[in-house]
């Protein structure tokens, strides 16, 4: 916090009309995205239900952080960007405002993918790791998680 000058008693941000405010208020929203985006990281996005003709079938949750690899990072670059948004001023906190957009089209991406799409079988049998026999016979996505990832 700014001293009071001696002479006029005022502080130096009163004088500049400099406000902390909108920074605040920015970090907080970045903040409650970050834990939206890890959170959805967590949850179940698929569950993938295969077949290999040997044994039983299997069921595969596959969370947000394997079905959409990036969005623990692109948490953690949230967060990255509130300790920038005090750091910086001027046009470097534009080019961090950029950053954080291109960090929010990164994340929707995949979310609106699946909302979209629907799971594929084929990603679902990559991703899950399933033997080259086993075949996906069903795909459930849950929307929730890719609906808090966006």
């Amino acid at each position: 916090m700014t001293a009071p000058d001696p002479q006029t008693g005022d502080n130096a941000r009163a004088r500049t009309g400099v406000s902390r405010r909108p920074t605040v208020v920015a970090a907080a929203l970045l903040a409650l995205g970050a834990a939206a985006l890890w959170g959805s990281s967590r949850m179940t996005w698929v569950r993938a239900e295969s077949s290999d003709g040997l044994g039983a079938d299997r069921v595969t949750d596959l969370e947000g952080a394997r079905w959409a690899a990036a969005t623990t990072p692109l948490a953690l670059a949230l967060l990255a960007a509130i300790a920038a948004a005090f750091a910086v001023r001027g046009r470097a906190l534009r080019v961090v405002a950029v950053a954080v957009a291109a960090v929010a089209v990164a994340a929707a991406v995949p979310a609106v993918q699946l909302l979209a799409g629907g799971g594929d079988p084929e990603t679902a049998a990559r991703i899950a790791e399933l033997p080259g026999r086993a075949t996906v016979t069903a795909v459930t996505v849950s929307p929730m998680p890719a609906v808090l990832a966006l």
